[in-house]
């Protein structure tokens, strides 16, 4: 295995443990309005695509669950 692989693996499993599930969501919610919501708990990541509501690539509809990437793994925890 090279460092690179290893890299990638190690990165790979802190963000699992900040990454959490959000299902059940309303097909009007937004991505600013589901930030807004769960920051209340805990820091939301940074990066661009630390929200990312999951929609049908057809239709372009909200398919009704999320991802939303954590600061650190004690954020996450909360939920």
């Amino acid at each position: 295995m090279s460092i690179l692989n290893f890299l990638k693996m190690t990165e790979s499993s802190a963000n699992t443990k900040r990454k959490l599930f959000i299902g059940g969501l309303s097909f009007n919610a937004t991505e600013r309005s589901l930030r807004d919501f769960i920051s209340q708990a805990g820091k939301i990541d940074d990066s661009d695509e630390a929200v990312k509501i999951i929609v049908d690539f057809q239709s372009g509809k909200s398919k009704g669950f999320a991802f939303v990437l954590m600061e650190s793994g004690e954020g996450a925890k909360k939920f």
